[in-house]
């Protein structure tokens, strides 16, 4: 039995206590990006649907800064920066930045 098997037990502890930046930087980008939304006058559905991008977002933030070696103490810090943006300040920031490197290096279409 599962319940009595305490290897199991300790295994998914562990792996909590891992991943767990991870887990916090997701989750207060979902719950700051649902807030906000509610808070904006949207419905359960809009809110749930920014909430779970701006999760995903947030978990491609904190694997890069694993990838690029900063501290993952920071991972809370852009859950919440990433949440209180929203999709579309954050998409809107990355645009300007794919113009400004394509207006910098010349690149036509």
């Amino acid at each position: 039995m599962i319940e009595k098997d305490t290897e199991f037990w300790s295994q998914v502890w562990d792996w909590l206590m891992i991943n767990a930046p991870l887990i916090a930087g997701m989750l207060l980008a979902a719950v700051t990006a649902f807030t906000r939304e509610k808070r904006d006058g949207a419905g359960w559905m809009a809110s749930l649907a920014e909430a779970a991008i701006c999760s995903f977002i947030s978990i491609g933030i904190i694997t890069a800064l694993e990838y690029a070696n900063l501290p993952l103490s920071l991972a809370q810090f852009f859950g919440v920066f990433i949440g209180f943006l929203g999709t579309k300040k954050i998409g809107a920031i990355i645009e300007s930045v794919f113009i400004f490197l394509k207006n910098k290096f010349g690149v036509n279409r």
